[in-house]
């Protein structure tokens, strides 16, 4: 199976989640520093975590269903795969290259591009999670156009 590695845009990641910038707001001509909560949850805590990305394939694909998560590249180069809640065999793969929240339910693994990646996550403290295992691993691969 091949799957085309994308870039994420406001278009074409919002069915999974959101990608964490500023909005014009945070971007105004106003040279007062500016604060902008862009998305929160109703859980009781947040945790913080921090994964090193190692593996180049994914043998599986998770979701949480009652938490949020972003993922926010530190350093290396790692490919975030996708799928919506009720579609889990529709994969979408995208260059992790800027921060993004996932919705409640997002399918999801993280794989490394470079020898490794580290990744700054946060969901919330009582996280529960679902698990699909792939029949035979999924590699991506660069290809040209």
């Amino acid at each position: 199976m091949n799957i085309r590695i994308k870039y994420p845009t406001k278009s074409n990641f919002k069915k999974y989640g959101l990608i964490l910038e500023g909005t014009k707001k945070t971007h105004s001509s106003n040279s007062k520093t500016q604060y902008e909560v862009l998305t929160g949850s109703s859980s009781e805590g947040w945790l913080l975590a921090y994964l090193v990305v190692r593996n180049r394939s994914s043998k599986s694909i998770q979701q949480h269903p009652t938490s949020k998560e972003s993922f926010e590249p530190v350093k290396g180069v790692c490919l975030l795969i996708v799928a919506p809640l009720k579609a889990p065999q529709a994969l979408e793969i995208f260059v992790l290259d800027k921060p993004i929240v996932l919705h409640e339910g997002v399918w999801h693994d993280v794989v490394a591009l470079s020898e490794e990646a580290e990744v700054k996550i946060a969901e919330n403290s009582g996280v529960t999670s679902k698990t699909i295992y792939f029949k035979k691993p999924l590699t991506p691969i660069l290809t040209e156009k």
